[in-house]
């Protein structure tokens, strides 16, 4: 585990426009869990940011068409941006000529149990997109139970080779992995404590870990 003198070390490690909008966003002298923080200009700023985002949702959808064309037969949803979101969202069905139920614990009514989705997330703070696997399936008490797996697969290489492609076209570039875990001293979030909060925690906001 990094001490914090490792953490203060690797956040200066950061790129300029990383650090920057770290501090612009999430200031370190007030703690997100505090009501003082809510009422900073920082605050206000990202919530503008995010509303502008939400109102030009069109460019995600441009994205999520775009991947549709190369993907054919891979059913994909938008998900919807939200307030606490730093990022736009969609899922990809690796799942040949199956679609997305309206409720997701429907979903096993078309297709055996595990299923397996991508999920594609691109900042909207910074020029960045992401990518995680899971599988989805009923526990013993018949609960639906989501967990992130390796990419493995046809399906799987297929969608992270086009969306690299895709996002890149759109503007968006793959953060590498050591940036995306690399852990920032000073800053916490309502569900992630001071310490452990990581750089793809707030670059991507609840999009990258819902």
């Amino acid at each position: 585990m990094a001490t914090k003198t490792q953490a203060r070390s690797n956040f200066h490690r950061l790129p300029d426009n990383v650090r920057l909008a770290l501090r612009r966003y999430f200031p370190s002298a007030i703690s997100a869990r505090s009501a003082a923080y809510y009422a900073l200009p920082e605050h206000l700023a990202l919530l503008r940011l995010r509303s502008e985002a939400e109102n030009r949702l069109l460019r995600w959808n441009d994205v999520a068409d775009d991947l549709r064309k190369e993907l054919g037969n891979l059913a994909v949803r938008v998900t919807a941006t939200t307030a606490f979101s730093n990022s736009y969202a969609l899922e990809v069905l690796l799942h040949e000529d199956a679609e997305f139920p309206e409720r997701d614990r429907d979903i096993f009514e078309h297709l055996r149990s595990p299923v397996r989705t991508a999920r594609v997330c691109a900042s909207f703070l910074m020029p960045y997109w992401t990518i995680t696997f899971r599988r989805w399936r009923k526990n013993n008490r018949g609960r639906l139970v989501i967990e992130v797996v390796p990419q493995q697969g046809r399906h799987s290489t297929r969608v992270a080779n086009t969306a690299k492609r895709v996002l890149q076209k759109h503007g968006w570039k793959k953060i590498p992995a050591n940036l995306a875990q690399t852990k920032i001293p000073d800053i916490d979030l309502q569900s992630i404590g001071q310490g452990d909060v990581r750089v793809a925690d707030i670059v991507f906001g609840e999009q990258h870990s819902s």
